[in-house]
């Protein structure tokens, strides 16, 4: 009787722990989504940024070992062997520090699609609280831009079309930081029908705007183009 006692309380103890590992993941990676727009390409900050995808990779790494399972698909093993090939060819690249830097890279976007997808997000709700973390990322990107620059600047950039950005990052890759946020509130809008996430649209989409990347608006015209698509179908668009 008092072995089973046990067993419960560890199994409590062991749901209770990977509940506060599976908070610390989603939340590090929302801090980490919301560095990445804030100051990606700022050498002088990038540094939170790396801190804060360890702490994502290391949350992410110890739920995993509390569940004490691993999803092995196929899509997993060979992503995996091509990492480690990428890691190996620092022994024979003519660059050795640009194969690690790319390796480095490499891993990173393999820890964020590849297991945050098949090892981490379980639920639809996991899934919305990351996707509210990439769309008020454009706000907080708002909010920065104006008190680093201030509202009358971004208005003037705008009008004249001088470019905003580089203090932040770079234009180019805050214009298209912002038209990923634009497209998420877009999404929202059309699946939940509600007026407020169009409003927030409109504020990543004034950094869009300030940050006069051409490309970031392309993107941004595409990703509503087929998210209308996906939502009224083909025929209906090609009719309107």
């Amino acid at each position: 009787m008092s072995a089973q006692l046990v067993e419960k309380f560890v199994c409590k103890e062991e749901e209770k722990l990977g509940s506060q590992l599976e908070q610390l993941c989603i939340l590090s990676l929302i801090l980490y989504i919301v560095s990445l727009y804030l100051f990606a390409d700022n050498t002088q900050l990038v540094n939170i940024s790396r801190a804060l995808f360890l702490l994502f990779a290391s949350s992410a790494f110890l739920q995993i070992l509390s569940r004490k399972s691993i999803y092995n698909d196929k899509i997993t093993i060979v992503s995996l062997a091509f990492l480690f090939f990428c890691l190996a060819s620092y022994f024979w690249a003519i660059e050795p520090s640009i194969a690690l830097r790319r390796s480095v890279l490499l891993s990173q976007v393999i820890i964020l699609l590849l297991f945050l997808t098949s090892q981490i997000l379980n639920s639809i709700k996991q899934i919305e609280m990351v996707l509210y973390g990439i769309a008020f990322s454009g706000v907080a990107l708002f909010i920065y831009g104006v008190l680093l620059y201030g509202p009358e600047n971004i208005y003037y950039a705008i009008l004249t079309g001088d470019r905003l950005g580089s203090q932040i990052s770079q234009e180019n890759t805050m214009g298209r930081l912002a038209s990923i946020s634009a497209i998420v509130f877009f999404v929202m809008g059309l699946e939940k029908k509600k007026l407020r996430y169009y409003i927030f649209m409109t504020l990543p989409f004034f950094m869009l705007l300030a940050s006069g990347s051409r490309t970031a608006v392309g993107i941004l015209l595409v990703g509503m183009l087929i998210s209308i698509i996906f939502k009224v179908g083909l025929k209906k668009v090609i009719s309107f």
